[in-house]
């Protein structure tokens, strides 16, 4: 999809589900056999579809490429600060896109999705959210013990995707198509009324 220049532009979330490090990313090919790919060489990659409201990177380690590609101009993306239960990625995902799927903004969906699975596991234990491994004595590595291992980070000057949703970007027929780019002073009324229009009205 992301070599074909019909389709490029009209990717708005991209989601990856599997198993990650702080620096990898984990593929099955064809054969079923497990291959990694250096994930901050895919960056670039992501980067170069415009239209690219949203990536999840759902698996573990996964915030400092999160951050990385909000940097690099995506909007929001989401990432794990420690190891996650696997479980738990696959309800919040469900949560998630159940979400997405009815027209809700983005902003509202992260905030009532991630509530979702505390309502279930509640905020006694923190803990409770992270692989066994991640755990060394009473707190998870590197993770305070008050907050969610899912974080989402919106892109510094483009906090309007917070307001996003699927149904408008389904329903845009400008779509995908780049922006207009002024190259010249517009004038107020664009019309020459009874007189004839030249070169420089172009």
């Amino acid at each position: 999809v992301f070599q074909d220049a019909a389709l490029l532009n009209r990717i708005t979330v991209f989601h990856y589900a599997g198993h990650a490090t702080a620096n990898k990313l984990f593929f099955e090919n064809a054969d079923g056999t497990s291959e990694s790919a250096d994930a901050f060489g895919l960056l670039p990659l992501l980067a170069t579809a415009d239209s690219l409201q949203l990536v999840f990177f759902n698996g573990c380690l996964t915030s400092k490429m999160a951050v990385a590609l909000n940097n690099r101009g995506v909007p929001a993306v989401i990432g794990t600060v420690s190891r996650v239960k696997d479980t738990l990625s696959m309800e919040l995902a469900q949560a998630f896109y159940q979400r997405l799927a009815n027209g809700l903004p983005l902003d509202k969906i992260w905030q009532q999705s991630t509530a979702a699975i505390q309502a279930r596991i509640g905020e006694d234990d923190y803990r409770d959210y992270y692989k066994e491994e991640s755990v060394r004595g009473d707190v998870p590595l590197g993770v305070k013990e008050d907050r969610l291992p899912w974080e989402i980070y919106y892109r510094e000057g483009a906090e309007d995707v917070k307001y996003w949703n699927l149904p408008s970007a389904a329903g845009q027929p400008l779509f995908g198509l780049p922006d207009i780019q002024k190259q010249y002073d517009l004038p107020n009324v664009p019309y020459r009324l009874m007189s004839a229009y030249t070169q420089d009205d172009a």
